[in-house]
């Protein structure tokens, strides 16, 4: 062959690679080679691209390899290579690489053992994709999924919310809780309301990422699409305010369902504090910018009670403190116990009411409007609860400095007929 004729062909190779090289990159794919026999690996550019290496940097080891894989996902990765090279069967695999500036890619492989006639392993070869960007992606739509889902579980604990609110009406508890329909509406649509908003924006920026992958024809060129950037930032945004306001309905149905106890057995074993916390969950909306609540509770066991009847008194005390309260004041709530009771006491900085006046407290239609806010039922219904628990509803109080309410519960208190 004549000089000048090898020159041609040297020339058409460098830049048949160059061309193959910038395929690599664009694809974001790289390919392997490892000879078994020799013992040696050969990397593409567009490996050595992926890893954020440069041949002259690292020369390309099966070790070399390994060390660079996320060291939880170091193991798996052996171990599938040497079951294929010792099966002779080609492999699929994802990983985690780490480069050299602590960035980690994700890649999926796929590999192919080449043996010889004797059936012997003589060579691997392989193809790398850098699928990170496509992970991100796929991780964004199953987050939009995801809150729709929740959106819907939301749709149903409300429905279910208004089922509870009519089993109610016919008993006492309705006579608690229809005082507090607008405040529990208002703490529920808050958040729905900025559930649907996100879920909108959500929607908006899912179709937006799927018309850039579809109208992409590389990888990289998603990567570095600014739309697609800024979409999943909104996306990100989107689902922190969607789970705060998904963690808000939440709980204020959960307070509810605390408080009814509709599906729970009527006398059984319950936590004192959580009775409380649903209470106070209920009566925020009367609360919140205005009263103070300190919760000092005590370690305190579970007790034998009616749950459902608790709950009733604590809303009743929480919210006659908060209503004794004119402006602005606090509310404590301190839980203890000994040997034989567990002790609440309720106080509030309110109005307050006369010694005189403590005597008839639990008296029918009882009411001080010049010194303390109208009771009605409320407090009765209280006294005949705790009588039915055998323990004591005990009350000190004097004007101008507020009113504590101590109740006082057994811990061996053995089922009774309910009385209220």
């Amino acid at each position: 062959m004549k000089k000048a004729d090898k020159t041609t062909t040297n020339e058409a190779l460098q830049k048949r690679q160059k061309m193959f090289s910038e395929a690599e990159k664009l694809a974001n794919i790289g390919i392997f080679e490892w000879d078994i026999r020799a013992n040696q690996v050969s990397w593409s550019d567009g490996l050595y691209h992926i890893y954020g290496l440069k041949p002259d940097e690292f020369e390309a080891s099966f070790e070399g390899f390994l060390e660079r894989i996320h060291a939880p996902h170091r193991e798996r990765v052996r171990q599938t290579i040497e079951t294929a090279y010792r099966e002779g069967k080609p492999f699929e695999m994802e990983e985690l690489i780490v480069r050299p500036n602590g960035e980690k890619r994700v890649l999926f492989t796929r590999g192919e053992v080449i043996q010889d006639a004797d059936s012997q392993p003589i060579r691997l070869i392989g193809v790398c994709q850098d699928v990170t960007e496509r992970k991100k992606a796929e991780r964004a739509r199953l987050k939009s999924v995801k809150l729709k889902a929740e959106k819907s579980q939301l749709e149903k604990l409300l429905k279910e919310l208004k089922e509870t609110q009519t089993q109610l009406i016919q008993s006492e508890k309705m006579a608690a809780l229809g005082k507090l329909t607008a405040g529990i509406v208002h703490e529920i649509n808050t958040p729905v309301g900025a559930l649907k908003s996100t879920m909108d924006t959500m929607s908006r920026c899912s179709a937006r990422i799927n018309q850039i992958l579809e109208n992409s024809s590389t990888l990289a060129e998603v990567k570095n699409n600014g739309d697609y950037q800024k979409s999943l930032k909104i996306l990100k945004e989107n689902c922190q305010v969607a789970s705060s306001a998904s963690e808000r309905i939440i709980k204020v149905v959960t307070s509810l369902k605390n408080f009814t106890r509709l599906d729970e057995a009527e006398f059984e074993m319950a936590d004192i504090h959580e009775g409380l916390d649903s209470a106070l969950t209920l009566i925020q909306h009367e609360i919140k910018d205005r009263v103070l609540v300190e919760q000092n509770y005590g370690d305190i066991p579970e007790i034998r009670c009616y749950p459902a009847e608790l709950n009733q008194v604590f809303m009743t005390l929480l919210r006659n403190a908060a209503q004794a309260i004119e402006k602005k004041g606090t509310i404590t709530i301190k839980t203890s116990s000994d040997e034989n009771n567990v002790y609440v006491k309720i106080s509030d900085t309110g109005k307050g009411m006369p010694s005189e006046k403590i005597k008839s407290l639990f008296e029918l239609g009882f009411t001080t409007k010049d010194t303390r806010v109208g009771m009605g039922m409320g407090l009765i219904n209280a006294y005949n609860i705790i009588q039915n628990h055998k323990g004591e509803l005990k009350v000190e109080s004097e004007v101008g400095k507020g009113c504590t309410f101590t109740i006082i519960l057994p811990m061996d208190l053995k089922k009774t007929i309910k009385t209220v």
